[in-house]
């Protein structure tokens, strides 16, 4: 590739799309010729070791040492282990052996199992022989089989034949059947006879119908001859008809005659009308002459005109030539002509010249306009020159404009010089700009010169640098350079920033290095940091070292370890050792394990000890597990299978109790008296939450033992 003649163009975007790619020579030449391109952006050594480049990851990892491999919860080697790029996860462990294998629940492991990696499943198991393969309810086995993994499944039960076979109500079982998976089906009724094929109201039956898997069908049918083929209305027939599998359909009323084909007010037919399948229209027809065609309204008529089925279409009128063509306000029309079916609109109005062409305030010129079908708007033009084309304050106009539909826009001005381009305050204008339409807005400045560039306090301006249209916020710029780019405190670069737009963050500085970076309370770097957009950030305190990391009681920090973004917190420490990790009652630590991000709350333990694990409330159950094992005093229970955290109340001790009475939530032995002078005992006591009371709904803070 010539770099050179490449007159504009993102380098860092260019140089991660090639990472992305695995073009190793083209990632050398750019960085040659580029040598400040932004290398330690994560997302070019992620992607590559994500899409298996393994050469550029290598490459990469060599130039900038300093790439976080565990980033984001070791979201690089889950990726490669999820992907199947097996040399990559054994590179990436090789480098760094303390990767945490078992990061976000068993990912890697699970993953590779649903994708059917086996090498890689086998590999770490092999490394790792106490990964929880049960995880998340036998996920790793049941997803295995749900996606037709046969090998993945048979060696997961090779290893431990404890698994959950029949975990969630036979999930395994309905999914592989679900998704045509007979020979796992199979396999899992072999190794397990008592399954309930039935569980669900016949789940594996209906959806291997539903799906057109005839084969699992007639398995099941085969090995429990008394499947209810009805359950939920007739679902299994219904569905079968509405995806198109006429041979399902027919098997199942072979075997049941007595399928009431019309339930739930021709649901079968309507929707084989609505979704083309003429053949299943047809049919159903010929078995039951007496369909309700006209049910719901011309259902059946309308949507299969709507979806541009004009074959389902012009046999229904056949059957029924009375058919309310235009029932539901012209329904029929309005909406072929808004999803560019010309030749159903032709064929509609060619059977009933009286079509109400401009119903519903002429919705079907107005939409056809909208989603950029000019040729259905010019020929309803051609039949009705009378149409309102400004109808409903110029929305025709408007709308294409918005979506970029610059022909059609030119069109309607050409048919209508008299067209309000300013109407609803400049909408046309200011949405085709916030929606980076450049050749539309430049148009509509050309015909009409005294637009108001700056309505709303620079409106225009302001959202087209949030939405990252640098051409559009630079040419407004040129057109006016009175336009005040601090509007709105400073709008157009604290969310050009906050929405990872360093080239317009970047452009503003430039013609104005007066901006207020901090102006809102640090928003702009704040909401940086949060999002995790590190690049913008690190530019923001290269331009301002003096930026306040730690407004309003470590806002920023906080936040951005409940949103888990380990790589912005480690860096924000690292510029700044002397955070307060505990700000706000251990807000970043506690929401940090309500959220599951145990890469963050390891971290943070880390660099401090002695932090306070005694406000944590509905912990992910990785990180409970975790908690247990560092501190002896965190009060938990086990409750079917998952660990519950609780606060344990504070306690007074006393002779004075006497206990007349049972625990008022369990009924056994009680051993406490609560503030509030019940009788309980403190294992109920320390369920409760906020320790409101059962019988008084009274909070209390301590209890007499």
């Amino acid at each position: 590739m010539n770099f050179n003649n490449v007159m504009k163009i993102n380098y860092d975007k260019l140089f991660s799309f090639m990472c992305k790619n695995g073009y190793l020579n083209d990632v050398k030449k750019l960085y040659k010729l580029k040598p400040t391109i932004s290398t330690d952006d994560k997302y070019a050594f992620s992607v590559s070791c994500e899409y298996g480049h393994l050469d550029v990851a290598m490459w990469l990892l060599e130039i900038k040492h300093m790439i976080d491999i565990s980033a984001d919860n070791e979201y690089v080697f889950s990726m490669s282990c999820y992907n199947g790029h097996l040399d990559v996860a054994k590179w990436l462990y090789e480098i760094k052996p303390t990767i945490d294998i078992s990061a976000d629940d068993e990912y890697a492991f699970n993953m590779s199992c649903r994708n059917g990696h086996l090498d890689v499943a086998k590999w770490l198991y092999e490394i790792k022989p106490t990964i929880d393969i049960s995880v998340h309810d036998e996920y790793a086995f049941r997803l295995s089989c749900m996606n037709g993994r046969l090998d993945v499944a048979k060696w997961l039960y090779e290893i431990k034949p404890t698994i959950g076979i029949s975990a969630d109500d036979e999930y395994a079982f309905r999914l592989s059947c679900d998704n045509g998976h007979l020979d796992i089906a199979k396999w899992l009724l072999e190794i397990k006879p008592t399954i309930d094929i039935s569980v669900d109201d016949e789940y594996a039956f209906r959806c291997s119908c539903m799906n057109g898997h005839l084969d699992v069908a007639k398995w099941l049918y085969k090995i429990k001859s008394t499947i209810n083929i009805s359950v939920d209305d007739e679902h299994a027939f219904r569905e079968s008809c509405d995806n198109g599998h006429l041979y399902v359909a027919k098997w199942l009323y072979e075997i049941k005659p007595t399928i009431d084909i019309s339930v739930e007010d021709e649901y079968a037919f309507r929707w084989s009308c609505m979704n083309g399948h003429l053949d299943i229209a047809k049919w159903l027809y010929e078995i039951k002459p007496t369909i309700d065609i006209s049910a719901n309204n011309e259902e059946a008529f309308r949507e299969s005109c709507e979806n541009g089925h004009l074959d389902v279409a012009k046999w229904l009128y056949e059957i029924k030539p009375t058919i309310d063509i235009s029932a539901d306000d012209e329904y029929a029309f309005g909406y072929s002509c808004k999803n560019g079916h010309l030749d159903v609109c032709k064929w509609l109005y060619e059977i009933k010249h009286a079509i109400d062409i401009s119903a519903d305030d002429e919705y079907a010129f107005k939409f056809s306009c909208k989603n950029g079908h000019l040729y259905v708007a010019k020929w309803l033009y051609e039949i009705k020159p009378t149409i309102d084309i400004s109808a409903d304050d110029e929305y025709a106009f408007g709308y294409s404009c918005r979506n970029g539909h610059l022909d059609v826009c030119k069109w309607l001005y050409e048919i209508k010089h008299a067209i309000d381009i300013s109407a609803d305050d400049e909408y046309a204008f200011k949405r085709s700009c916030m929606n980076g339409h450049l050749d539309v807005a430049k148009w509509l400045y050309e015909i009409k010169p005294t637009i108001d560039i700056s309505t709303y306090d620079e409106e225009v301006f302001r959202h087209s640098c949030m939405n990252g249209h640098l051409d559009v916020a630079k040419w407004l710029y040129e057109i006016k350079p009175t336009i005040d780019i601090s509007a709105d405190r400073e709008e157009a670069f604290r969310m050009s920033c906050a929405n990872n737009h360093l080239d317009v963050a970047k452009w503003l500085y430039k013609i104005k290095p007066t901006i207020a970076i901090s102006t809102m309370n640090e928003h702009a770097f704040s909401v940086s940091c949060i999002n995790r957009h590190l690049d913008v950030v690190k530019w923001l305190y290269e331009i301002k070292p003096t930026i306040n990391i730690s407004n309003d009681d470590e806002y920023t920090f906080r936040h951005i370890c409940r949103e888990g973004n380990l790589d912005v917190a480690k860096w924000l420490y690292e510029i700044k050792p002397t955070i307060n990790i505990s700000a706000k009652d251990e807000y970043a630590f506690k929401w940090s394990c309500m959220k599951g991000h145990l890469d963050i709350a390891k971290w943070l333990y880390e660099i401090k000890p002695t932090i306070n694990m005694n406000n944590i409330n509905n912990a992910k159950q990785t990180i409970i597990k975790w908690l247990i094992t560092i501190n002896i005093d965190i009060a938990y229970k086990i409750v079917n299978d998952e660990y519950i955290l609780y606060k344990k109340i504070k306690t007074i001790k006393t002779d004075n109790i006497v206990f007349n009475d049972k625990c008022c939530v369990c009924l056994e032995e009680p051993n406490c008296l609560t503030e509030c002078n019940h009788i309980m005992c403190l294992d109920c006591v320390n369920m409760l939450e906020e320790y409101i009371c059962p019988m008084c709904r009274k909070q209390f803070e301590f209890c007499y033992v």
